[in-house]
């Protein structure tokens, strides 16, 4: 059999996550995005709005990333918050802002173990807990997969043993493990990009830190509509304007700025270092 790779790992990794978290959610029925989340649709469905229901959604995938074995769903998160009777807003990082905690520390993250705590309560909780009993018995070891205590940890986050994640890093193949950092697919990218040390500005080419071209123009569309809705133009009556947003993320992507997302050609040089050399300029036309 042969041994899995980190790109298969990250398939199988995210379509499990997403089963996991997806609870609660309506997905898109027709069109080109056909089974992708419709985020208006499902927020109004759990009585938040669009933008609270991306962030619940990047915060369920961290907790997840600390604790894999999880199981936490976006309709159970959205449920805890009901009881606990906060703003969805009011939850993050910051004075008076709200944070999920676990009941029992030596548990997963579960409906059943966890609490929404305050900032100062959640901290105070865990200084408490570190100094009766410090969270590292060693040095932590960064790694392409984030701060952990050991690489036993990054294994069991992709089900993997010890040694397929030592070779997955001396291969290189890390730049694609950061499913599991908050943020969107484009902030991952640029993270990859910081972490070689690799320029982006818009005329360089990034094709080698974007494995699925796809997700970029998922992430983008929304994006798009938030554009298109603030000219005030009604993407979703409109039968001219539904699906505008996702026919300017793909030609973005795909078209205007393809340059930087397909792989550079190859370049084929010409010895001109003969007698009869040629030393003007050179214009071609096409």
């Amino acid at each position: 059999m042969a041994e899995k790779t980190l790109a298969q790992a990250l398939r199988d990794n995210k379509q499990s996550l997403f089963k996991k978290i997806d609870d609660g959610l309506a997905l898109i029925e027709s069109g080109s995005n056909r089974g992708t989340t419709d985020y208006a649709k499902s927020a109004n469905r759990l009585g938040i709005t669009e933008d609270q229901l991306r962030k619940i959604i990047e915060r369920i995938k961290g907790m997840y990333g600390r604790e894999p074995l999880s199981s936490i769903t976006v309709q159970e998160y959205v449920k805890k918050i009901n009881e606990a009777n906060i703003n969805p807003d009011d939850i993050g990082i910051g004075e008076g802002k709200y944070q999920a905690g676990r009941i029992d520390h030596t548990k997963p993250y579960t409906y059943d173990n966890f609490e929404f705590v305050l900032q100062k309560d959640n901290l105070a909780e865990r200084d408490e807990r570190f100094a009766e009993k410090p969270h590292h018995k060693s040095k932590p070891v960064h790694t392409p997969f984030g701060i952990v205590e050991s690489l036993k940890t990054a294994a069991e986050r992709f089900d993997v043993d010890v040694n397929t994640i030592k070779r997955w890093i001396d291969s290189g193949e890390e730049k694609y493990a950061d499913w599991f950092f908050d943020g969107e697919y484009p902030e991952k990218i640029a993270r990859r990009l910081k972490i070689a040390n690799k320029r982006f500005w818009a005329g360089d080419n990034i094709s080698e830190y974007i494995d699925d071209l796809d997700l970029l123009i998922d992430d983008l569309t929304p994006r798009f509509e938030s554009v298109l809705k603030g000219l005030v133009i009604d993407v979703e009556e409109d039968p001219n304007s539904r699906g505008t947003a996702r026919r300017l993320a793909k030609m973005y992507v795909r078209e205007t700025m393809a340059g930087r997302y397909d792989p550079a050609p190859d370049c084929t040089a010409f010895p001109n270092d003969s007698a009869d050399r040629y030393e003007g300029m050179l214009v071609v036309r096409s």
